[in-house]
């Protein structure tokens, strides 16, 4: 049965690679020393299928988000889960973390994003708007804020939003923008044919990466809020993305026809 799967569904690494994280539909987490190749712990507590895990910044804590409607963070160096948030009435799919890691960013079947505060594990805001399960999340950094202000109608000098910003994709084909501070979507891109499963920034800030079942890549000019290109990578679904800041801007370069330089 799905229960009883064992495949890894997501695995992160900390910021000097020295460990690694994967989670699993056997509701266990394990870390791994990324130099011997060996599991060090195996995190036990979630009632169902984890369907995400992401470091902490700094790498001393890890999060993780189920199918038991939970995100948990366990500390590292004890393997104990020391918080759980709660409030989502569904599976949550995917957890994030935001850049100072005052926040975490949560997604859902119950079709909404959710933000809390790290510390104290209170909800800072539900944001509701999309039309299906939310599959996938990605924080903006900060270089994207003048072409999301742009993407928004906002003039920078003066009302400009303030952020954070976050990117949402979902089951209902779209990407949402928005903005953290005031819970408003402030765009949405529509384009793929079919769920988007996977979204992330560009570090550069100026464009938005996406893949869906549709079999798609899709990369976005996020000021114009259009697909500037659309790369069929795969013969069936494209399920996730990842980044690398190098590879991605030699890959739009080729995608684009332009040369992009990123510091």
């Amino acid at each position: 049965s799905y229960e009883n799967w064992t495949v890894y569904v997501n695995v992160e690494s900390t910021p000097n690679y020295g460990l690694s994280v994967s989670c699993s539909a056997d509701m266990t987490i394990k870390l791994w020393d990324f130099q011997t190749y060996e599991c060090i712990k195996t995190l036990h507590g979630h009632d169902h299928n984890v369907s995400s895990v992401t470091f902490m910044s700094g790498g001393d804590f890890v999060l993780s988000s189920s199918r038991d409607k939970t995100i948990k963070m366990w500390e590292v160096a004890t393997g104990y889960c020391v918080k759980t948030f709660t409030g989502h009435s569904d599976w949550v799919r995917m957890v994030r973390v935001y850049e100072d890691g005052s926040l975490i960013a949560s997604c859902s079947n119950d079709q909404t994003v959710r933000v809390w505060y790290t510390a104290n594990k209170d909800c800072k805001v539900e944001l509701r708007d999309h039309d299906h399960v939310v599959e996938c999340i990605a924080w903006a950094p900060d270089s994207a804020a003048p072409a999301i202000n742009e993407a928004a109608g906002a003039d920078n000098k003066k009302g400009a939003h303030a952020g954070p910003f976050l990117a949402s994709g979902s089951r209902d084909k779209t990407i949402k923008v928005w903005d953290i501070g005031t819970g408003l979507c402030l765009f949405t891109l529509v384009g793929h044919d079919n769920w988007v499963r996977g979204v992330v920034f560009h570090p550069g800030g100026k464009f938005i990466i996406s893949a869906s079942d549709d079999k798609t890549v899709r990369v976005w000019d996020t000021r114009n809020k259009r697909c500037m290109k659309s790369l069929e990578a795969h013969q069936h679904f494209c399920t996730t993305l990842g980044q690398h800041s190098i590879f991605l801007l030699k890959t739009l370069s080729y995608l684009t026809g332009t040369n992009y330089y990123y510091y």
